[in-house]
Parts: structure tokens; C-alpha cells; sequence
């Protein structure tokens, strides 16, 4: 189809624009959203638990009757753990899948919440064991929850 420029007199060809079908997906619009909120509300905790720590540091050392230097070490072994412990996170979602690794990620980060909740005073040691687990469990959780929407398959 030619037409010519109406200024110039210069023959235009205008292509026809291809019909282009939108992606298939077996999930609805509803449930895309859903997927989306739960990855979301899943990639939270890893920052969530990191921040929420640090402003309760100077109560944390007047309760376990430790410096504040020393209650500052249980962040420094949080950010070791979270550094090295995708390595294997990522290790075990390439051979069981995204989905167990992520609910694997989230429930040894609950586990370790429920026990940080629960130490007593006494007991620093625990508390430094248990930020170490709970570093672990909420490395990978924003990787892993949204990995699925960023490579295909």
C-alpha cells in the first residue's frame, strides 16, 4: 500500500502491523497478583530482619549485661552468614527446586525468630548462634522468591 506525503509528494509505504497475542500464562490475572504479593512479603524478611536489629542494640547489651561492642560482634557473624550461606542455598535450589528452598529458607528463619525471641539473658552465646541461623534462613529469600521471575523456566 503506497501513499505519498502529502507536503512532499513522496510515496510512503506503511507495513502492516503484525497481530501480536499476549503472553500465555495458566495463571490469572488474580493469582499473578498473588504470586507477586507472597514473593514480595517473602523478600522483605531478609532486610527486614538485618534493620530491625540495629536501633535495639544498645538495649540488647543492657539486658545481656554485655558492651555494646560485643552486641555489635552478633552483627558482624549475621552479615558473615548472609554472605556465605546462598552459596549453598542457591547449591540446593538448583537440585530440589526454587519452591522447598524458599520454604526451607523460611521456616529455618522462623524457627530462628521464635528462638531469638525466647533467650534468656544469660545465655549470649545462644543469641550469637541463633543470629548466625537466622542470617542463614533470610539470605536467599529475596533471591530465591524472585529468581522465578527473572529467568525463564
Amino acid at each position: 500500500m503506497a501513499q505519498t506525503d502529502e507536503g512532499h509528494g513522496i510515496p510512503v509505504v506503511l507495513a502492516k502491523k503484525p497481530d501480536v497475542e499476549p503472553p500465555y500464562s495458566v495463571f490469572t490475572t488474580c493469582e499473578k497478583w498473588l504470586i507477586v504479593t507472597l514473593a514480595s512479603i517473602a523478600g522483605l524478611f531478609s532486610p527486614l530482619t538485618a534493620y530491625i536489629y540495629l536501633p535495639a542494640i544498645p538495649m540488647i547489651a543492657t539486658a545481656f549485661g554485655k558492651t555494646v561492642e560485643l552486641t555489635n560482634l552478633t552483627v558482624t557473624v549475621y552479615l558473615v552468614f548472609q554472605g556465605v550461606s546462598p552459596m549453598f542455598w542457591g547449591t540446593l535450589a538448583d537440585r530440589m527446586g526454587r519452591r522447598p528452598t524458599l520454604l526451607g529458607c523460611l521456616f529455618f528463619l522462623g524457627l530462628a525468630c521464635i528462638g531469638l525471641a525466647f533467650v534468656p539473658t544469660l545465655h549470649f552465646w545462644l543469641l550469637m548462634i541463633l543470629r548466625c541461623f537466622q542470617a542463614v534462613g533470610s539470605a536467599s529469600t529475596l533471591t530465591i522468591a524472585w529468581l522465578r521471575h527473572l529467568t525463564p523456566g
